[in-house]
């Protein structure tokens, strides 16, 4: 049993049967089991690895998409909500699949297991060649978004926008780092216990993490903006919990820096498929890959 389980059934038993509840709860709210879309083709790579593929019009950039960890291709296909709202928006998308449910980046478990890197490379290479896309965007979801941007910092020529959900630049990555994507969708809750907003370490092993604001303030000098413009969105229902979409404004640089506060949101998927989800869901209707895909495009 890996580090990362076995710190994961260390936790206090308050934490841990909050978590047992939410994986338990998440699958009915999210899908009320859907089907794979009827276009989806399986990516066939080295070593028995693959992705998940529904390809778009032709031509159309291709959507990268890294699962949370202890999820899958097939579930982040069904249930995310990023098929559809790459449909939508006239993109291809691809979702990987990690090895174990967990994705490998530096200084995980004090590694530098660098394989996930080459696995996204060869899958990007594969779905733009059936594609014939140029332009490609990755998304990832709280440890995918950890290999998301470790890739972009690492290989910025790779993608032109970056998208997160749950997740956070390591403290340890930000000087490997030296420019972002002057495309970048951030989604966190300020109550993420995994991953501090306001920076620090989180309560899984991670490493210190960079806050919310922190990141928003290296991303505005980056694109040379003046400031951020924040609105309230409307709620979508009765009692639905605010949602900030924080928009940076002013900038020299083209681009996108759209950041969404989730008031009191902890680490639970924004998003869903499925009809229930938009019922129970303390957000409303905000949908997180919703917001990344349109703020990418």
């Amino acid at each position: 049993m890996s580090t990362f389980y076995s710190t994961l059934l260390a936790y206090p038993r308050v934490i841990r049967l909050t978590y047992v509840l939410l994986a338990l709860a998440t699958p009915l709210a999210l899908a009320i089991s859907r089907a794979l879309p009827p276009a989806t083709e399986r990516i066939e790579l080295r070593d028995g690895r693959f992705g998940l593929f529904v390809l778009g019009p032709p031509g159309a950039p291709v959507l990268v998409v890294l699962h949370a960890a202890l999820g899958s291709a097939r579930a982040a296909i069904e249930e995310s909500g990023f098929a559809t709202a790459a449909r939508r928006h006239g993109l291809s998308v691809v979702f990987g699949e990690s090895r174990d449910g967990v994705w490998r980046f530096k200084g995980l478990n004090g590694s530098d297991d660098r394989s996930d890197e080459a696995y996204v490379w060869e899958l990007l290479s594969a779905v733009q060649a059936r594609a014939g896309a140029t332009r490609a965007y990755i998304a990832g979801e709280s440890n995918g978004g950890l290999l998301a941007l470790q890739l972009v910092c690492r290989f910025p020529e790779l993608f032109a926008g970056l998208g997160l959900i749950n997740a956070a630049m390591p403290e340890g990555l930000a000087p490997e780092c030296p420019a972002l994507p002057s495309r970048m969708v951030v989604v966190n809750g300020d109550r993420d216990p995994v991953f501090p907003f306001l920076g620090g370490d989180g309560t899984l092993p991670l490493g210190p993490v960079m806050g919310f604001n922190k990141l928003g303030d290296r991303l505005l000098k980056e694109r040379d903006c003046v400031a951020f413009a924040r609105r309230p969105l409307a709620a979508s229902r009765p009692g639905a919990a605010l949602v900030t979409r924080i928009e940076a404004v002013g900038c020299q640089r083209q681009g996108v820096t759209r950041l969404y506060q989730l008031h009191g949101g902890d680490h639970r998927p924004w998003g869903g498929e499925s009809w229930l989800w938009r019922i129970i869901a303390p957000w409303g209707r905000f949908l997180a890959p919703e917001a990344v895909v349109e703020g990418l495009v």
